[in-house]
């Protein structure tokens, strides 16, 4: 590594950073010196010229075909002529709807009757916008050809008044007057269509305000009457069993509620051609998904023991594709009249009565055709008219028996036992004591005469267990296909899903869960009429504004601070994930441009995450440049080794001098570099340790890249044989030995040296190149020479030195003496004397 050019570059990098960040703060402070800047100049526009006399006829030939385009095409005409007889009939419409809307604000009852008529125009005003949009486009379609007609005309004019300086022809004089005069025709028919396009805009935009003002006052007449619905607005109910009916007989008040409710259906269909025939391709193409994964389910269910369950909830492919699609009616239909949710809400119950047979188990399947009584009577009540004694008994009887149904189902889940886990059983319980409260409650209110709130509170708890029902469901069918949808061959050609298949599924059934949950919550406080003063209340808390002298924040503020950098780094940690495990994986990228790209992708979210928040935060760039310069200096006194460390980083990013995975040695330490971070990186020893080293070290300092350019690395083995050994012979066997060995490189080919005479053995080194693990390749060596050597009756000698001795004290000198007369005897064949005489004889004649 040239640690010259590192260090330079360091340099480098960090004074441009130094000159950025002081730059906004010196443009601030030179901003009172400076003269103004001077106004730039217009830019010419150069003068039209006249049409060259060779290309006139071309010319014109040219811009005729233009003209009998532009007057042959009639799609403004004929827009203009369909959105004026579509308006004329929902003026109609609209009288219509004002007929019925004074009806409904003279009848005193609940909110839920103005409700309905305020969904009709607020579709009026949606179709009413939707013309507005349409003839604008026109209006600016048709401007923008009359300018070009404008300069069509002028040059053509140009040209004409020209004619004297170039003596054109007869003929091409009338060719010039013939275009001016067709250019001026196709202008006035485009100016007559223009101004019926704008005299309709003129008119439906008045319109539009009408619809708006009435929407207004609705809405207004709906909070006021939700604020009165505690109060007594009808006769108790045993008073009204003694008072006879004034319009006409139960059956035939149904019989009129439920004609008009067809005829909104019907209307409803007609007028969202559109967006029911996208709900009907949705449902197909759901309903042949799902016969799909069902039969990949069976056939893998055989092996896997496990898909058993899913394959019994995809047992009803045609319900559980209406149960999903339906579920999305709400976003498909955000304006759809209640006589089309309780449509959809019929085929919902039958899909329901279809499936929840195979998800329930056997103790709780009574509540299957329990949940279909109690839709039957919510029904009952609402196409019963609103204070109608069939309405209150159907009412009445409705909250007894959700009461009822309540007290079922708390007996029967502690009949479950660990079917159901401790948290949602917990939950599922208290839910249940409130719905039982509910009802028992909507019962009295009923009775004394409180209709509009047991109305509320009645069918809004009951449409909160339809929805809970629903949303549990539609949430075990989601994630029977994702568990399915991931098994498919298609979803395995990702790397994300066959490498991380349990965290993909364990992440998005979490997704689900969270969204049934969420959407639960929201529908049904919409079923209690207390979304939108939440949603306020909300609102209220969140422009809660914090004052502190001239400094002020508000909540909202903070709040959509931290949300954007949340988001930030979730979207970097999920891109760097499927960078990792997916895309890059697949391109040939040299090693550790991989990494780099996910380093910078990850820079790159944070910072614009940062300014991002900060700009919805509402803070003010500008006022902050001169505290940031002002700051910036002593920042970087302060910070002087993290920002030398961050740009140290920058430098490893984009130069690659070390890179994640190569084999490096910096000073005393030898390992793997693990992870390069933003102030440091991690390498990994060679004894399991994990050291966090700097990033200023890896530049600043000599650092040994074992893998920089390519992973080759060198072996050096030396070893030693006796004296009298042929050295060529040696040289031989370690040539070959090395050659035969499959993780030796064979270029650079491997050599044998005699590298001089030892003390006691002839020296050689044999030097091998490999590209694996040095270590244990090296240990192979080492093995196969020790047994080729002996194979072939080599002498590997061990260190022999003599010792020469100078003085020996009177004790060594006997021991020894003594030792070397055992020796000479036992040599001879004579054994040694025993006796104390014959040893001291000994010791006198040594």
């Amino acid at each position: 590594m040239k640690q010259k050019q590192s260090v330079s570059s360091r340099v480098v990098l960090t004074a441009m950073l130094v000159v950025a960040a002081l730059a906004p703060a010196a443009g601030v402070l030179a901003q009172d010196t400076q003269e103004p800047a001077a106004t730039p100049a217009p830019t010419l526009v150069p003068e039209p010229t006249p049409i060259p006399a060779a290309e006139i006829l071309g010319r014109a030939a040219a811009i005729g075909k233009i003209l009998r385009d532009a007057t042959s095409r009639t799609e403004f005409d004929d827009e203009l002529t369909l959105i004026g007889e579509d308006f004329e009939n929902e003026k109609e419409h609209i009288s219509e709807l004002e007929e019925e809307t004074g009806r409904r604000l003279a009848i005193e009852g609940p909110a839920s009757v103005i409700e309905e008529i305020e969904k009709a125009w607020v579709r009026s005003g949606a179709r009413l916008d939707e013309w507005l949009k349409t003839l604008s486009s026109g209006v600016a379609s048709i401007d923008k050809e009359q300018a070009k007609l404008d300069e069509e005309a002028a040059l053509w004019e140009l040209t004409r008044s020209a004619e004297g300086e170039t003596e054109l022809p007869p003929a091409v004089l009338q060719r010039i007057d013939e275009t001016l005069d067709a250019i001026a025709t196709s202008k006035k028919g485009m100016h007559t269509t223009r101004d019926a396009m704008l005299t309709l805009q003129s008119k439906i935009g008045k319109e539009k305000a009408h619809v708006d003002e009435i929407v207004a006052t609705q809405r207004e007449e709906i909070a006021n009457r939700r604020r009165g619905i505690m109060g007594i607005d009808s006769p108790p109910i045993w008073k009204m069993l003694s008072v006879p009916g004034v319009d006409g007989g139960p059956s035939e008040q149904l019989t009129a509620v439920w004609s008009k409710n067809f005829a909104s259906v019907r209307d409803y269909v007609v007028e969202q051609q559109a967006s029911v025939r996208r709900h009907v391709v949705l449902l197909v193409m759901t309903i042949a998904g799902l016969i799909f994964l069902r039969r990949k389910a069976a056939l893998w269910a055989q092996q896997d023991k496990s898909l058993k369950t899913t394959v019994r909830v995809l047992d009803r492919p045609v319900a559980a594709a209406f149960v999903i699609t339906l579920v999305l009616g709400g976003l498909i239909h955000p304006h759809a009249p209640s006589a089309w949710k309780d449509f959809l809400g019929l085929i919902l119950l039958f899909a329901l009565l279809r499936i929840l047979p195979q998800m329930l188990p056997r103790t709780l399947l009574p509540g299957a055709y329990l949940i279909a009584l109690l839709y039957f009577l919510d029904r009952v009540v609402k196409l019963a008219p609103d204070g109608n004694l069939v309405n209150r008994l159907a009412l009445l009887l409705l909250s007894v028996v959700g009461a009822g149904v309540c007290v079922w189902f708390l007996r029967t889940i502690d009949r479950l036992g660990s079917a159901v886990p401790e948290r949602w059983r917990r939950a599922i319980i208290f839910f249940t004591r409130l719905a039982f409260v509910a009802f028992v409650i909507g019962v009295l209110a009923n009775i004394i005469g409180s209709v509009a709130f047991a109305t509320l509170i009645t069918l809004g708890m009951l449409g909160s267990v339809f929805l809970a029902v629903l949303f549990w469901v539609a949430a075990v069918l989601l994630r029977a296909v994702v568990r399915v949808v991931l098994l498919t061959r298609i979803a395995r050609k990702f790397g994300v899903v066959r490498l991380h298949a349990d965290t993909v599924r364990r992440v998005l059934f979490r997704v689900i869960t969270a969204s049934a949950v969420v959407a639960w919550v929201v529908f049904s406080l919409q079923d209690f009429d207390i979304l939108d003063a939440t949603i306020a209340q909300v609102l209220k808390v969140f422009e809660f504004e914090i004052s502190i002298g001239d400094f002020s924040i508000v909540v909202d503020d903070i709040l959509i601070f931290f949300l954007v950098i949340w988001l930030s780094l979730k979207i970097s940690q999920l891109l760097r994930f499927v960078l990792d495990t997916d895309v890059l994986p697949r391109m040939d990228l040299p090693r550790g441009v991989p990494g780099a790209i996910t380093r910078l992708t990850h820079y790159v979210i944070i910072v614009a995450g940062v300014v991002i928040a900060a700009t919805a935060a509402g803070l003010d760039f500008s006022k902050l440049t001169l505290i940031v310069g002002a700051l910036g200096v002593g920042i970087g006194f302060g910070l002087q080794n993290v920002v030398n460390n961050f740009v140290s980083g920058l430098i490893l990013l984009f130069e690659r001098p070390v890179r994640v995975g190569d084999k490096v040695q910096v000073g005393q330490l030898s390992g793997t570099v693990k992870n390069i971070g933003m102030r440091a990186s991690i390498v990994g020893t060679w004894e399991g340790a994990e050291v966090i080293v700097p990033n200023a070290n890896l530049i600043s300092s000599e650092v040994v890249n074992w893998t920089l350019s390519d992973d080759r690395r060198r072996m050096e083995i030396p070893a030693g044989v006796a004296y009298g050994t042929d050295p060529t012979r040696v040289i031989e066997l370690f040539i070959g030995l090395a050659r035969d060995h499959p993780d030796v490189l064979d270029d650079p080919e491997p050599k044998a040296i005699f590298t001089g005479f030892g003390a006691s053995s002839l020296d050689f080194e044999l030097r091998a190149w490999t590209t694996g693990d040095f270590v244990a390749v090296a240990s192979d060596l080492r093995v196969g020479i020790n047994r080729a050597l002996a194979d072939a009756g080599i002498e590997i000698p061990f260190p022999q030195q003599d010792l020469h001795l100078r003085t020996v004290d009177d004790e060594a000198g006997v021991a020894l003496a003594h030792s070397e007369r055992e020796r000479d005897l036992t040599d001879s064949g004579e054994q040694p004397a025993i006796s104390g005489s014959d040893g001291a004889e000994d010791d006198e004649e040594t």
